[in-house]
C-alpha cells in the first residue's frame, strides 16, 4: 500500500494535464497539439506502469517493454510536433510512425537484455540516420542550425552503434532520449523565437529533461550516487515542460487575438486604400499608367509580396502595365514570359485551375505553357491551399464579361490568409479596373464614331455639291473631244479630262466613307480573298525584305461582305503596314484571324513606329506619309466599307512599339440569325 501511495501523485498530476491538453485539443486541432497530446498520454502511461507492477504478474516483461517504449515515443512526438519540415500533416505522421517502429523494437530489445547486437544496431541506425535523411530532404530554409542538427544526429547514431558493439545496453537507449528531448527544445526555440515565459519554461524544461537522460547515458554514477531519494527531483522537468506548453498555448491565444485586432485594422486600411483607388478609376485617370500604383497598393496592403498587372492590347496579347516587389532580374523574366501569353492563355488557365475565391484561381507553375511566371526562391511550408511554385491569377473582367488583362500574385505573406476574405477585396479592385478600361475604350470609340459621323455628313454634302459641276466639266470635255482642235488645245483638254476623272474617284471614295453609296452584301470566303491580296503584294513584300506571318485557323466561317470591297480593305491595310515598316530595322507584319462566333476578327499588326494621333487616323486626307505617297483616304475608305457592311474597324498602338488595325466582319450565320436587321 505504501508503494502504491508513493507512486500515485505523479499519475494523478499527469492525468490532469492530459485532460487539460485534451480540452485544448478540442478547440485547437492543430498537428502540434495532436503530437503534444499523444506525448503526454504516453508519459502518463509510463507513470501508471509502476502502479500496475507493484505486484508481480506473468506480463511484467510485456509491461516493462511498453514502459520503456513510452518515453522514447513521447520524445519522438515532441520532436515531430515542431520540426521544421516541408510536410503535410499526413506525411508527417507517416514519418513519425516510420521512426517509431524501429525505436519501439530497440526499446523491447533493451528491456529483454537481448544479446543480439546486430538487430539493436540496425534499429538505432534506422532511427538516427533515417531521421537525418527525413530532416535533410524536407527541411525548410536551411541554415547553420540545420547542419548542426544533422551532424548531432549522425554523431549520436555512430556513438550509439559503437556502444552497442561494446556491449553497453542502456547507454544507447538513454542517448536516443537525450537526442529527442534536446532536439525538441531546439525546435521550440526556433519555431516560436520569442522571449516569452512559455517558450523559456518549455525549452528550459526540455533541456533539463534531456540532461537527465544524458547523465543516465554517459555519467550513470551520478544518478547512482543520488539514489532513489532524488527520483522525484528528476521528474520535475516533466511538469515544467507540461506547464510551459500550456502557457505557450495561452500565449498563442493572446497573440492570435492581438493579430485578429491588427488584421481587422489592416483590413480597414486596405478597404480605404482600395476605395481610394476605385474612386480615382471612376474619375478621369489615365488607366494604364495608374496600374503601377495599383500594384504597389496591393503589395503594401495585401497578403502578397509580389504583384504583376498585365493588360491586353487589341491583338489580345499581354504586356506589363504595373508591378511591385520584383527584382530587376525577375522583372526581365516576367517581361519575356508575358510576350508569349495572350488572353486565350489566361482563359485556359482559369478553366483548368481550381478556384480559391469568387474570381481567383491558384495556378500551378507547370500549367503555364510559357513557364513559371513569377520565379521565387522563397520556400513555404506545405499548405492545403498553396504549393511551392503556385501563382494566384485574378482575371480582369468587366460587367460585360470582357477580359482585358489579369493580376498575377506570388509570395504570400501568410498562407492561412489565402482565402475569400483576403481575395474578395482584390477581386473587387480587379473588376473596377476592368470596368474602367472597358469604359475608356468604349468612350474613345464613341467619340471617334461621333466625330466620323459628323465628318461623313459634311463630306457627303460637299461631295454631292461637287458632283454637279464636275459632271458638267466631264460632259463638256467629252463634247470638245469631238471637235477638230489644235494639238496644243487637245493636249490641254486631255489633262483636264484626266484630272476631272481623278476628282471623280476622290468624290466616290468620299461618298464610300460617308456610307452614301450602296454595295451588295454577299457571302465571301476570307481565306480566298486574303490569298489573292497576298499574291498581289508578294513581289512588294519580297523586294523590301518584309516578313509577313499569317495565323489563320481552319476552318473559318463565311463572312457577309462584298468580295471586291474586302479586297480593297485588306489591300489598303497591308499597304499601310508595308509603308510603316520599310524604314525600320525589324520589318515584320502579322496577320491573324479569329472566329468570335457572330463575327470574324482580323488583326493586322506591324513593327513600325505606331500611330502619332489615334483620334485622327480615319479622318479623310489625314496622312503621316511624305508628300506624294498618299492622299490620306485609305483608312477612310476602309472605315466606310466596314460601316457599310455592319462591321467595325479600330486602331491601337502595340506595346512596346508597332501598330495594329483590327476589323470585325459579321458572319453569314450571324446575319441569318437576325433577319430583321437591315444594313444601311
Amino acid at each position: 500500500m505504501q508503494d502504491l501511495l508513493r507512486h500515485l501523485p505523479s499519475p494523478l498530476i499527469l492525468g490532469t494535464l492530459v485532460g487539460i491538453f485534451f480540452s485544448i485539443y478540442r478547440h485547437n486541432r492543430t498537428s502540434r497539439v495532436r503530437f503534444w497530446l499523444l506525448a503526454w498520454i504516453l508519459i502518463f502511461l509510463h507513470f501508471v506502469v509502476p502502479i500496475i507492477t507493484v505486484k508481480a504478474t506473468p506480463y511484467d516483461g510485456v509491461i516493462g517493454s511498453f514502459d520503456a517504449a513510452t518515453l522514447q515515443l513521447a520524445g519522438l512526438a515532441f520532436t515531430f510536433s515542431l520540426v521544421p519540415l516541408r510536410l503535410t500533416e499526413r506525411v508527417r505522421w507517416f514519418c513519425f510512425f516510420g521512426l517509431a517502429v524501429p525505436l519501439s523494437i530497440y526499446s523491447v530489445l533493451c528491456v529483454t537484455e537481448s544479446t543480439y547486437k546486430l538487430p539493436q544496431a540496425i534499429c538505432v541506425a534506422l532511427v538516427s540516420l533515417g531521421g537525418v535523411g527525413v530532416y535533410h530532404y524536407f527541411c525548410i530554409d536551411r541554415d547553420w542550425v540545420d547542419n548542426l542538427v544533422e551532424f548531432s544526429l549522425t554523431a549520436l547514431g555512430f556513438v550509439s552503434v559503437y556502444q552497442i558493439y561494446l556491449g553497453n545496453i542502456n547507454g544507447p537507449y538513454y542517448g536516443l532520449m537525450t537526442g529527442s528531448y534536446g532536439l525538441a527544445a531546439v525546435f521550440v526555440i526556433r519555431h516560436y523565437w520569442r522571449k516569452t515565459p512559455g517558450v523559456l519554461v518549455t525549452s528550459g524544461g526540455l533541456f533539463a529533461w534531456a540532461s537527465v537522460w544524458a547523465l543516465a547515458a554517459y555519467l550513470p554514477t551520478v544518478l547512482e550516487t543520488a539514489g532513489e531519494a532524488a527520483s522525484d527531483l528528476w521528474n520535475v522537468p516533466k511538469f515544467i515542460v507540461a506547464f510551459g506548453m500550456i502557457l505557450i498555448l495561452l500565449e498563442d491565444e493572446s497573440i492570435a487575438a492581438q493579430d485578429a485586432r491588427d488584421r481587422e485594422h489592416a483590413l480597414n486600411r486596405q478597404v480605404e486604400r482600395f476605395a481610394e483607388i476605385t474612386s480615382q478609376l471612376l474619375g478621369a485617370v489615365d488607366v494604364p499608367p495608374f496600374c503601377e500604383k495599383i500594384a504597389r497598393v496591393i503589395t503594401e496592403e495585401g497578403n502578397f509580396h509580389r504583384v504583376v498587372v498585365l493588360l491586353a492590347d487589341d491583338t489580345h496579347h499581354l504586356h506589363i502595365a504595373g508591378h511591385s516587389g520584383l527584382s530587376p532580374e525577375a522583372l526581365t523574366h516576367v517581361q519575356q514570359i508575358a510576350t508569349k501569353m495572350s488572353l486565350e492563355e489566361i482563359t485556359r488557365l482559369c478553366m483548368a485551375a481550381p478556384k480559391i475565391g469568387k474570381n481567383s484561381y491558384v495556378v500551378a507553375a507547370e500549367k503555364i505553357a510559357a513557364g513559371r511566371f513569377l520565379p521565387s526562391e522563397r520556400e513555404h511550408a506545405l499548405h492545403p491551399r498553396w504549393r511551392q511554385g503556385d501563382e494566384l491569377l485574378v482575371p480582369l473582367q468587366s460587367h460585360r464579361g470582357l477580359t482585358v488583362g489579369c493580376f498575377f500574385l506570388d509570395d504570400p505573406k501568410d498562407l492561412d490568409r489565402i482565402g475569400w476574405e483576403e481575395l474578395s477585396k482584390i477581386e473587387l479592385l480587379a473588376a473596377d479596373l476592368a470596368v474602367a478600361i472597358d469604359r475608356t475604350s468604349m468612350h474613345r470609340q464613341m467619340i471617334q464614331r461621333e466625330k466620323l459621323v459628323g465628318i461623313g455628313q459634311l463630306v457627303a454634302g460637299v461631295a454631292h455639291e461637287l458632283n454637279n459641276p464636275l459632271t458638267a466639266v466631264l460632259g463638256y470635255t467629252e463634247l470638245m473631244g469631238d471637235y477638230n482642235l489644235q494639238p496644243e488645245v487637245a493636249r490641254d483638254l486631255t489633262i483636264v479630262r484626266r484630272e476631272a476623272n481623278r476628282m471623280k474617284r476622290i468624290i466616290e471614295n468620299l461618298l464610300r466613307f460617308s456610307r452614301q453609296s450602296r454595295s451588295e452584301t454577299t457571302t465571301t470566303d476570307f481565306n480566298a480573298v486574303l490569298q489573292d491580296v497576298l499574291t498581289l503584294r508578294e513581289y512588294d513584300l519580297n523586294g523590301r525584305g518584309i516578313k509577313i506571318a499569317t495565323i489563320i485557323p481552319s476552318p473559318l466561317p463565311n463572312i457577309a461582305i462584298d468580295q471586291s470591297q474586302l479586297k480593297i480593305v485588306l489591300s489598303n491595310l497591308i499597304a499601310n503596314a508595308i509603308d510603316a515598316v520599310q524604314e525600320r530595322s525589324t520589318k515584320e507584319i502579322a496577320l491573324e484571324a479569329r472566329n468570335l462566333g457572330d463575327k470574324l476578327l482580323v488583326n493586322i499588326t506591324d513593327s513600325g513606329p505606331g500611330f502619332a494621333d489615334l483620334n485622327r487616323i480615319f479622318d479623310p486626307f489625314f496622312t503621316t506619309k511624305s508628300p506624294g505617297r498618299g492622299m490620306g483616304l485609305g483608312l477612310s475608305i476602309c472605315y466606310g466599307i466596314m460601316r457599310q457592311h455592319g462591321g467595325e474597324i479600330y486602331a491601337a498602338n502595340v506595346h512596346p512599339n508597332g501598330a495594329c488595325i483590327s476589323i470585325e466582319v459579321p458572319t453569314v450565320a450571324a446575319l441569318r440569325a437576325r433577319p430583321a436587321e437591315v444594313l444601311n
